[in-house]
């Protein structure tokens, strides 16, 4: 970036608009050529940096999974330091002092991470809102009123008593979100905030970063792939590629070079997206015992399916029947039973009661090992399934068990150079993003290559780019006659590439049809985030019709 840019982004991010009120423009992160290689790794994760954030900016900060987003929140926030956990360069300052351990910034910043397993700490939800208040060593009364505030800020209250490994992944990310809240930061820093939230909780989240920016001089960072969903609150945007900066100014201004970016990264895995798609057939929008009617034989088949965690009942009498070559989407509000039903259908959670069946033939007494010869599940927290040393190795570990010959090495190239993890191949696992991990465990599935997919939430953490090859990915695989069930929150995306919806409601199965008609029910039920995608369907259908 050239000087004069680097002026007027600054100059920018001065300026106020609408209904903010005005203030004092202080420095509140300044970065200094700054770099920084963790031990492992060979390329830079931040190389050059050259940035300042004043008091009370919103900065969006966007650039394809593994470009050093979440490596830069984690130095802004003071867990990554030099010769810790790399060898770092340059300089941070945090309000006019050099960056200091996480500790120490406790009061001044608050980061909401990727995972929010790795932020939980304690035993209830109560608790974990509290904690942090507790060891500011405030008054109980006002522990007490930052809890209850936190918790109505991000729609949790009916959540506060629950224990902790109770929860939904998403249900987990809104605590974490509360936790930091309630310690009420200078500076708030949210890495992907809403990666694993449904709509609904989207909306909640963005509505209550728009108000603390708004309404206090509060400073917000915000890293996110669907940065659509900011763009309305944001005054500055940073766009990073391979570590640099290479877009700091206006949100509208800087559209252009985000997606000049994405689009010449993903050219390749977007023609072959649209081929595909021009191949599928076309969708039955009418029925769903029509679109069914045209697939394979049923390859798994659920009834009346029960499993209770604590007394509740998290699944409730579910039955479907997936067939060969569906790609099936799973849909709901967080803490619906999504994962519930996944970690059912492998077998990890034993069903309390119904039925289970592959082929026609019941496993409904099978264990894990046996289900898990014919049934692949990605967790929603890749942490919890990786296990070796190095990417390569942890891609071949899942076919020692579970296949009777040893993995292609040419599979496994094949796979690392698809899912762009070629530079990691001899590299540890967890120096790779979140999304990164995403694929890799993505990958392990597909080296031992099961008939059916159980998919949690994989497209969370991916950029435009990896998001049109994960989709690619899954028509080719169901299109050899392997079935995909998926767990997702994009309305849009399931509308156009998915053959079928099952939405979850309080651990019911509320509708299982095809796409547009699940939509147009969702939205007469009173669900507006469906509004608009049935509004697109009708339109496509209209234009079917004629």
């Amino acid at each position: 970036m050239n000087n004069y840019t680097t002026i007027v982004s600054r100059e920018i991010c001065v300026e106020r608009t609408g209904d903010r009120m005005p203030i004092e423009t202080k420095n509140e992160i300044m970065a200094s050529n700054l770099s920084f290689t963790y031990y492992g790794s060979e390329t830079p994760a931040l190389n050059h940096l050259d940035f300042c954030i004043n008091q009370g900016d919103f900065v969006l900060i966007t650039g394809m999974s593994g470009c050093g987003k979440s490596t830069l929140a984690s130095i802004m926030a003071g867990f990554l330091r030099d010769q810790e956990h790399g060898e770092m360069s340059g300089e941070v300052v945090v309000k006019g002092t050099k960056a200091k351990p996480v500790e120490e910034l406790a009061g001044t910043i608050g980061v909401i991470q990727q995972d929010p397993d790795s932020q939980l700490c304690t035993f209830t939800v109560k608790e974990e809102i509290a904690f942090g208040p507790e060891n500011l060593c405030l008054e109980v009364a006002e522990i007490e009123r930052r809890v209850d505030q936190a918790a109505k800020q991000v729609n949790i209250q009916v959540l506060i008593e629950r224990e902790n490994h109770t929860l939904s992944g998403g249900q987990k990310q809104r605590v974490a979100i509360a936790s930091i809240l309630a310690m009420e930061p200078a500076i708030l820093i949210l890495d992907e905030p809403t990666a694993n939230l449904d709509p609904q909780g989207t909306q909640e989240v963005v509505r209550t970063l728009e108000m603390i920016n708004k309404c206090t001089d509060h400073t917000v960072i915000v890293i996110e792939h669907r940065i659509e969903r900011f763009l309305a609150l944001a005054n500055r945007l940073f766009v990073m590629e391979k570590g640099r900066l290479i877009y700091d100014g206006e949100p509208i201004a800087g559209l252009s070079v985000y997606q000049k970016c994405m689009w010449e990264a993903g050219k390749v895995s977007r023609k072959s997206l649209m081929l595909h798609r021009q191949l599928k057939e076309p969708k039955q929008q009418n029925s769903m015992t029509v679109a069914s009617n045209t697939r394979g034989k049923p390859l798994l088949e659920g009834k009346d399916l029960c499993y209770y965690i604590e007394q509740k009942k998290v699944l409730d009498a579910i039955t479907f029947k997936i067939r060969a070559g569906e790609l099936v989407a799973i849909m709901g509000n967080n803490g619906s039973g999504k994962t519930s039903l996944f970690l059912t259908l492998l077998g990890i959670y034993r069903a309390h009661a119904g039925e289970l069946f592959m082929h026609g033939k019941s496993i409904t007494t099978d264990d894990v090992g046996e289900r898990a010869k014919h049934i692949g599940l990605l967790f929603q927290n890749p942490n919890h399934q990786i296990f070796e040393k190095t990417v390569a190795d942890e891609m071949k570990m899942p076919s020692q068990f579970l296949r009777e010959e040893p993995v292609d090495e040419e599979i496994v190239e094949g796979l690392l150079e698809r899912l762009s993890l070629q530079a990691y191949k001899n590299k540890p696992p967890f120096l790779l993003s979140q999304g990164e991990k995403k694929r890799l465990t993505l990958a392990t599935l597909l080296t031992y290559q099961p008939e059916i997919l159980l998919l949690d939430e994989p497209m969370a953490g991916q950029d435009q780019r990896h998001l049109d090859l994960l989709l690619q990915i899954l028509l080719e695989y169901c299109q050899r006659g392997n079935s995909c069930i998926v767990a997702c929150h994009l309305p849009e995306v399931v509308l156009e590439y998915f053959d079928r919806v099952l939405f979850m409601e309080d651990g019911k199965l509320l509708y299982d049809d095809v796409p547009s008609l699940v939509f147009h029910k969702l939205a007469k039920k009173g669900y507006v985030e469906f509004e608009m995608t049935d509004k697109n369907a009708q339109m496509v259908g209209d234009g079917n019709e004629n």
